[in-house]
């Protein structure tokens, strides 16, 4: 009411973040009510209420950035490289296999596969995507999906060479015809899953979703389009009328691939086996508990540490390079006692809870024993030495909240004074600083409202002409006395530092500056101050020209509280932050949701397309079975990890990190491709019957055998060598992957299909149906 009453006639605008959203001309004093009147639409009016709703908000949005983190590999250069050189490798002998086994087909499908990966790249590069792990899981998976389609595609051709029906030019047109319902069944179910995630999961599992979605596509392109098109050319212009594959030119693989085995008589075997196996699983991940979730799904702390600068000429300042900044001391990440990832680990291998001689120091070695578990990253540049070991400056420390423990603030205090501890004379750890007024907590006496342009003005040293215009509205903020004496940068670098942190976040976007007033030495500034004044000014709020109260409770207060806190402490860690219990819940809740809403979607489709809620049903129990399963096995990593059996295989104490969300993810996608597959060839072979019967869902699983074995032998090819070859990083990743793509197989022939069948089966399942090319049985 004061603001308007004395500018009636004046435009007033609506600003939020900077950005005048409108400005319309105060018609009356507003107080507790007021009118825009204007040619406003619909949206335009929606859009300035919410602005208006808004209100004056605590955290303002900066045009400059107030903290820049530039993240290392986060699986460490070693294993970015190995999983690199993993990938590529893999990606070679799918391509290898696909030419050894199909001839001049498998080269077609290399070139198809080649695209996939020029399409994805490129829509990546176009939309200014990054990779994530779980977008790269997504590019796995359309690997899979697109050699997939390619198999489906040479099967049928297969199939309808064999039966004499055609000619090369018409069984390539059957094989696409036939294979096309399949194809696209698979894919939009799996489409429908990118969807719900795309909108429901974490920033980092989208990229899983837009990586998938853009494979999808691609793959639909190039396997029904694009390599249509070249046996166009080799059946039309080059007229060639053979297409030669390895089961073509060897008969015995040709039988082999079309076997006549009653499965559905073996199903309640293979429900027994399952059922014992789902059961299990559940067993290990109860026993095994949280234990089970990393950081993010847990709860734990996340902290940043700095080595010391370099002083070589021991002149107390320490090094600055080029650019003015401290060169720091490099120190080795993993694979030596002395490097920070074994010293980290060491740390939680000698604390034993049951030494304990109070409860006190119970708890505290209870949480020291998860630095065992602790993820340690490189952040910022790397180096490597002549031996090949990775060398950093910043390093990033993830470790989980114990079990049973609930409070925060207590954990983050003991994982920062041990890291503190340990690490102590290589952090960059400054000593306090004594000063005027440190032990005040009235801001009155030592801050003073900037009200001219001349720094002299506003301060008790009117010597100084040096001009702040930029500054005025709001604080300059005296340090005298201070001892040791300073840098302007110092200073700057501890106020920065706690600006964020979380006490104090919503003052982030304010400009500070600092300014020497007393130099220790004229001749050398970088010997330091004894005094300096800090200037502070929110750019997008005046509160001075307002309200001199509110100046003093939201600027005054505040800065004061703040600078003192932050020159008063050592400055040993670059950041903290902690994962409280509410934040991992609400990841695991969107986690819970994306896959509940994917489950709902597949049902829905598949119901609709099969025309019988039976064949989602077996779908989606087929789903749940790998997912478990996989769960299972991952938990039963913690019991293996440890002894000689499981370092053979590689198997570590794997946990729950948003690598592992994509693997299950990848998981459901892949399960559900092989499903579909066979839920397809059955629909197709049950004619008219409203349900198949048991020679029917026979028939149909060893028709596909050929696609399910080819596409399993390629998929896991890739991922084995990713597993073996990949680097610890990424191992839990690619471990559940391996166990999702084995079970998944097995799940789709063995859980899924008999699932479909009419009534049971009854008398009819004692006999498969005979195959295509084969004599009928009995």
């Amino acid at each position: 009411g004061r603001l308007t009453a004395v500018h009636i006639g004046q435009p007033m605008a609506i600003v939020l973040d900077g950005e005048v959203y409108s400005a319309p001309t105060i018609q009356s004093q507003i107080t507790n009510r007021g009118q825009i009147t204007g040619n406003f639409s619909v949206e335009e009016i929606n859009y300035l209420i919410k602005v208006l709703a808004a209100g004056s908000l605590q955290a303002q949005l900066s045009q400059e950035p107030i903290s820049v983190s530039i993240l290392g590999p986060s699986l460490g250069q070693d294993n970015l490289n190995r999983g690199r050189e993993a990938f590529i490798i893999s990606i070679v002998a799918v391509a290898a296999f696909m030419l050894f086994y199909y001839f001049f087909a498998g080269l077609v499908a290399d070139l198809a596969l080649m695209a996939n990966g020029i399409i994805i790249f490129g829509g990546m590069m176009l939309i200014d995507g990054t990779f994530t792990l779980p977008g790269l899981a997504g590019i796995v998976l359309t690997i899979g999906m697109a050699v997939d389609a390619n198999v489906l595609i040479y099967e049928r051709i297969r199939e309808e060479i064999f039966s004499g029906e055609y000619d090369l030019r018409g069984a390539v047109r059957q094989g696409y015809n036939k294979a096309l319902s399949t194809i696209l069944d698979a894919n939009i179910t799996n489409l429908i899953i990118c969807a719900v995630l795309f909108y429901t999961a974490t920033a980092e599992v989208k990229g899983f979703a837009l990586t998938l979605t853009i494979g999808i596509c691609a793959t639909l392109f190039t396997a029904l389009f694009a390599t249509r098109q070249i046996y166009y050319l080799y059946t039309d212009l080059i007229k060639i009328r053979r297409l030669p594959m390895l089961a073509t030119v060897v008969p015995a693989i040709h039988r082999f691939l079309e076997p006549n085995i009653n499965w559905v008589g073996l199903r309640r075997v293979f429900w027994v086996l399952s059922g014992i196996a789902f059961i299990g699983s559940i067993v290990l991940v109860e026993a095994r508990g949280v234990d089970m979730f990393d950081t993010e799904f847990r709860g734990g702390v996340s902290l940043t540490m700095a080595t010391a600068a370099v002083d070589e000429d021991n002149d107390g300042q320490g090094d600055l390079d080029e650019t003015g900044e401290p060169i720091r001391l490099m120190i080795r990440h993993t694979g030596d006692p002395t490097a920070v990832e074994d010293r980290i680990r060491a740390i939680g291998g000698q604390a034993n809870p049951a030494t304990a001689t109070s409860e006190e120091e119970r708890i505290r070695l209870t949480i020291l024993q998860e630095f065992t578990n602790a993820s340690i990253l490189t952040e910022g540049d790397t180096i490597t030495d002549e031996q090949g070991n990775i060398l950093a400056s910043h390093f990033q420390v993830k470790v989980s909240s114990p079990k049973g423990l609930e409070d925060d603030s207590a954990i983050t205090r003991v994982i920062v004074d041990t890291i503190v501890e340990e690490f102590g004379d290589q952090l960059d750890a400054t000593p306090p600083l004594s000063f005027k007024g440190g032990d005040d907590d009235d801001s009155t006496t030592y801050v003073n409202p900037i009200t001219e342009a001349e720094l002299g003005q506003n301060i008790p040293r009117p010597q100084e002409t040096r001009r702040v215009p930029e500054f005025v509205g709001g604080a300059a903020i005296m340090l005298e006395n201070l001892d040791p004496a300073v840098t302007e940068n110092d200073v700057a670098k501890r106020i920065e530092k706690m600006r964020r942190q979380p006490d104090f976040a919503q003052y982030g976007a304010r400009k500070v500056q600092v300014v020497g007033l007393t130099p220790v030495d004229p001749q050398n500034p970088r010997a330091g101050y004894r005094d300096l004044v800090v200037l502070v000014n929110d750019p997008y709020r005046s509160f001075l020209k307002v309200d001199a109260e509110l100046w003093w409770r939201e600027v005054a207060d505040p800065e004061w509280v703040l600078i003192r806190r932050a020159l008063q402490q050592p400055a040993s860690l670059e950041r903290v932050s902690s994962y409280t219990s509410a934040v991992a819940e609400t990841l695991s809740a969107q986690a819970i949701v994306a896959v509940v809403l994917s489950l709902l979607g597949i049902l829905v489709y598949i119901w609709v397309r099969f025309g019988s809620l039976r064949y989602s049903v077996a779908a989606i129990v087929a789903l749940v079975h790998d997912v478990m399963i996989a769960l299972g096995l991952l938990a039963a990593s913690a019991f293996v990890g440890g002894t000689a059996f499981g370092s053979a295989l590689l198997i570590e104490p794997f946990r729950i990190d948003l690598g592992v969300v994509a693997a299950l993810l990848t998981i459901i996608g892949y399960s559900l491709n092989d499903t579909i597959v066979i839920l397809d060839r059955i629909r197709e072979n049950r004619g008219k019957l409203p349900l198949p019967t048991a020679p029917i869902v026979n028939q149909s699983i060893n028709q596909t055998v050929s696609r399910t074995l080819l596409t399993s032998v390629t998929t896991l090819l890739a991922v084995v060598i990713m597993y073996a070859e990949g680097g610890s990083g990424i191992r839990p990743f690619t471990f559940c992957l391996l166990i999702g793509l084995i079970v998944g197989t097995y799940s789709s022939v063995a859980i899924a299909a008999p699932l479909v069948l009419r009534g049971g089966g009854g008398a009819a399942a004692a006999a498969p149906a005979p195959v295509a090319g084969e004599p009928a049985a009995g």
